[in-house]
């Protein structure tokens, strides 16, 4: 009865993160296709925060070395958020070294969830879904690398970092519960596309590409959402 009771806690209190998540989400979308930077100010930040605090409220009682390496990634996401808001040069690349380390904690804690395994991880069975990440790579830095400049070490530096993230995502298969393999990797692949998406943007057409604060920052909620989702399930 008293588990019965706790998981009915923890599925109301899902709900109603859910509709406050919706309300930041919307909120900073909104922000974005009125070109408010108000709205921005006032809702982007809230994004990763109100992450953090869900993740933490939903793993307390199980809270080991893979929930606290999760939380610092989406600490440092939350940072990486706040420090991109500001125009000058300089906060892109602390933004760019926030995410950079976010990344890294993600690496880290996917790692840990598979590390006591007894069965071949699923990228050792399976090496040729990493021709995929590398094709990606070649691509993206072959199409930004004339505008780059001296960026480009940064950028392909953070560009890996960023697909070793979903890879580790990737080779949690088979090692952990299925939900919370598929929201994780879902989430790194959103991910992906999210940051690419933004630097495409950025390098290539002078932040000229219609739309692309919304997909930017769609992708990104949606990234980070899932990834949070599927670290929840995580047993």
């Amino acid at each position: 009865m008293e588990q019965t009771t706790t998981l009915t806690k923890k599925q109301a209190a899902e709900r109603s993160f859910l509709v406050i998540f919706v309300i930041i989400a919307l909120g900073d979308l909104v922000g974005r296709g009125l070109s408010s930077a108000i709205l921005d100010y006032i809702f982007k930040p809230l994004i990763m925060l109100s992450l953090m605090i869900h993740f933490y409220q939903q793993t307390r009682p199980r809270f080991g070395t893979f929930q606290r390496l999760i939380l610092w990634a989406l600490f440092f996401s939350w940072l990486g958020d706040v420090l991109l808001m500001f125009e000058p040069p300089i906060f892109f690349q602390l933004g760019l070294s926030g995410f950079l380390i976010s990344h890294l904690f993600y690496i880290s804690a996917y790692i840990q969830s598979v590390k006591n395994q007894t069965t071949k991880p699923f990228l050792v069975r399976q090496p040729y879904w990493l021709l995929a990440y590398l094709a990606v790579l070649i691509a993206c830095v072959a199409w930004m690398y004339p505008t780059l400049g001296s960026l480009l070490i940064p950028v392909v530096v953070y560009s890996v970092v960023l697909l070793s993230m979903s890879v580790f995502a990737l080779n949690r298969k088979d090692s952990v519960n299925p939900a919370s393999f598929g929201w994780v990797w879902v989430g790194s692949v959103f991910f992906i596309v999210s940051d690419m998406w933004l630097a495409i943007n950025k390098f290539v057409y002078a932040g000229q590409l219609p739309w692309s604060g919304i997909i930017v920052m769609l992708t990104y909620i949606l990234a980070q959402y899932c990834i949070v989702k599927g670290s929840i399930l995580n047993k």
